[in-house]
C-alpha cells in the first residue's frame, strides 16, 4: 500500500523582512506487515521546499526558491509504538544561496499508551557525510491532549526540544552549539471533501546563546531568544 502526504507550512519570524512558505510532498511505500495487518516496514521519500519573497541577497534565479530538502527513509517498528528511522537527506539551495548539503540520521520515536508514551520522546542523531563537518543531536517530547471526546476533535500539545551541534555542525569554528524549544500546539482535524485533513497551529520560542545567535549572519534572526509561529495544513491517502 502506498501512501502520499502533502503539507503546506507558512513561518512567521519576527525580525525578518520575509514570510516563508513550505511545500511538501511525500509517499510511503508498505514493505512488510505484521499479523494484524498494520505496516511493520515502510519506504518513505519525500521532498519539502522553501519559498519566500527574495532578499537582498538572493539574486541566482530562481529567486523565491531558496531551499529544497529531499529525503529517503527507511522506518521499521521494532516494538509496538516504537519507530526507528534510518534518514537520508539532501539539501540544496536552487537560487545559491547556501551550499548542497548530505545529512544521514538515526532516529527513534516512541509513542504509547504508558507514561512514557503519551510524553511521545524522540531521539535523533545526525551527521554528514557532505558538507560542514560536526554531529547534531536531538531529543524531543510532545506530550498531547485532547480538547474533546470526539475522535475528530481538537488536541493541544507541547512540543519541548533540546539540539546540540557538536564539533563544528553549524559552521567552521563554531565549536559546540545548543538551543532549546518551547511552546504550544493546536490541532484539528477536519474534512474537505471527501478527504480528510488536518491544521495545526504552532508558537515555539527559541532559546540560544550569543555565539549560535550571530551564526545566522547579517541577514538572518540574531536574537537569543527568537518567536516562531507555524501554522500548517496537511493530508494524507
Amino acid at each position: 500500500m502506498a501512501t502520499s502526504r502533502e503539507a503546506i507550512t507558512m513561518t512567521i519570524v519576527r525580525t525578518l523582512d520575509r514570510l516563508p512558505v513550505h511545500a511538501q510532498l511525500g509517499i510511503a511505500i508498505d514493505l512488510s506487515h505484521g499479523s494484524d495487518g498494520a505496516a511493520t516496514t515502510w519506504l518513505v521519500l519525500r521532498s519539502s521546499n522553501g519559498f519566500h519573497a527574495p532578499s537582498t541577497g538572493e539574486m541566482s534565479t530562481p529567486r523565491i526558491w531558496y531551499e529544497s530538502n529531499n529525503l529517503a527513509a527507511l522506518v521499521f517498528t521494532p516494538l509496538k509504538g516504537l519507530r526507528a528511522a534510518g534518514v537520508y537527506t539532501i539539501k540544496t539551495s536552487p537560487n545559491g544561496v547556501s551550499a548542497t548539503t548530505h545529512e544521514a540520521s538515526l532516529s527513534l520515536a516512541y509513542d504509547g499508551d504508558d507514561v512514557v508514551g503519551k510524553l511521545s520522546p524522540t531521539f535523533a542523531v545526525t551527521m554528514r557525510p557532505k558538507g560542514d563537518n560536526g554531529v547534531f543531536t536531538l531529543a524531543a517530547i510532545e506530550p498531547g491532549f485532547d480538547l474533546s471526546e470526539r475522535k475528530d476533535g481538537p488536541k493541544l500539545s507541547i512540543p519541548v526540544a533540546i539540539g546540540r551541534g557538536w564539533s563544528g555542525f553549524y559552521g567552521s569554528g563554531s565549536g559546540s552549539r545548543s538551543y532549546l524549544s518551547a511552546g504550544a500546539a493546536l490541532e484539528q482535524p477536519f474534512l474537505l471533501g471527501a478527504m480528510q485533513w488536518s491544521t495545526r497551529l504552532e508558537a515555539l520560542a527559541v532559546v540560544r546563546d550569543d555565539r549560535l545567535a550571530a551564526l545566522s549572519g547579517p541577514r538572518g534572526e540574531t536574537g537569543t531568544v527568537v518567536p516562531l509561529i507555524t501554522w500548517s495544513v496537511s493530508t494524507a491517502y
